[in-house]
């Protein structure tokens, strides 16, 4: 584990919604503090329309670049895999009306704020000239004839289910689409997803994991994931990586010796077993002692829920990185010696597991 002395001198890291607030609330001042100070500065318009938006763009359509994929393999995969359609009606049903609450919620609280605050009403009347000529560019006049071109609640249902989905995916972000958008696209999904959980064959378990592939590297992919976690696993190396390594070689020693008394046959004995991170392991003796071949030396192991580094090697790193110390490799070496005597021992590795705290990582 890390000792106080160790966290000491990390600095403590900030949760992410943290920084999600802290960056709303300096966007919010700053823009604030732009308005009423630089707004008719020709220096901030330059800086808004060529550094801060572009910057925002590229963020934005990252984002939206991933979603209708991520969708489309979410949603059939999902339902391709609950096999069973009432599942489906039933999950399909509480969600609907989960979202039917949640709309209807939002209309209360826009609609009850609405007449409570009653925004405008205390404004003049050469104000009131002055707001509603902003609101005369060609831009909102096209919103507001768009609203009242607002599609029929039949049409509505209708364009839900696509004609061409591929056409709907193209058009999800365009706000002059008049198609049925993203929820065609979802409709579109969830109809291939049924089709699959009724059609179940070689050919649909390959469009399935196709889809699971799919989803995975969107949802963790080097743009998102991939990166950050580096930057997250460097900065741990570089706070805790001199103790963690320590440690490692502390508890490969220890568990070498412990083996070694319980006559399971390690190498190196005379070198004190190990200067790393691996204790290799003599597997023709282990044979000998255990009667079991080398081949199945690991698997065995494993259905204990022993996981070692390879046939010859047993790790230290790992179970290291769980919070274990020397006083720990006792324990671990007689699990590891029962199992091999034929013993079933999953119940006390997982005993050992929950008793230890993962280690040399920020908080």
């Amino acid at each position: 584990m890390v000792t106080e002395k160790q966290a000491s001198g990390v600095k403590k890291r900030l949760a992410l919604h943290t920084k999600i607030f802290i960056g709303l609330t300096v966007g919010i001042v700053a823009g604030l503090i732009c308005n009423a100070t630089l707004s008719d500065s020709p220096q901030l318009d330059w800086t808004i329309r060529n550094l801060i938006s572009p910057i925002g763009q590229v963020f934005l359509r990252m984002i939206f670049m991933a979603v209708i994929p991520l969708i489309f393999a979410a949603l059939t995969l999902g339902v391709a895999e609950l096999g069973d359609l009432r599942r489906l009606g039933r999950i399909g049903g509480k969600t609907f009306a989960f979202t039917l609450l949640v709309t209807a919620m939002s209309v209360v609280i826009g609609v009850t704020l609405v007449n409570v605050f009653r925004p405008g009403e205390g404004l003049d009347e050469a104000n009131r000239q002055v707001l509603i000529s902003t609101l005369k560019t060609q831009a909102v006049q096209s919103n507001v004839q768009k609203a009242a071109e607002a599609k029929s609640l039949v049409q509505t249902l209708l364009d839900i289910i696509p004609r061409n989905p591929l056409a709907d995916a193209v058009g999800a972000f365009d706000e002059n689409y008049r198609g049925g958008g993203i929820l065609a696209v979802m409709f579109f999904s969830l109809i291939l997803g049924v089709a699959l959980a009724l059609t179940k064959s070689d050919r649909t378990d390959v469009f399935e994991r196709a889809m699971s592939n799919l989803t995975w590297h969107l949802q963790d992919n080097a743009q998102w994931n991939r990166i950050a976690a580096t930057a997250q696993v460097l900065e741990e190396m570089r706070a805790f990586g001199g103790a963690y390594a320590k440690q490692v070689i502390a508890n490969g020693k220890a568990l070498g010796a412990q083996l070694d008394r319980w006559g399971f046959p390690v190498k190196f004995a005379a070198l004190g077993y190990t200067g790393s991170h691996q204790l290799h392991v003599d597997v023709g003796k282990v044979q000998e002692a255990f009667g079991v071949a080398p081949h199945a030396y690991a698997d065995l192991l494993e259905r204990n829920n022993l996981i070692v580094d390879a046939v010859g090697r047993i790790g230290t790193n790992e179970v290291t990185r769980m919070g274990a110390k020397e006083e720990d490799m006792q324990l671990i070496a007689g699990l590891i010696v029962r199992a091999l005597r034929g013993e079933d021992v999953r119940s006390e590795v997982a005993e050992v597991r929950a008793g230890l705290r993962l280690s040399y990582v920020f908080p």
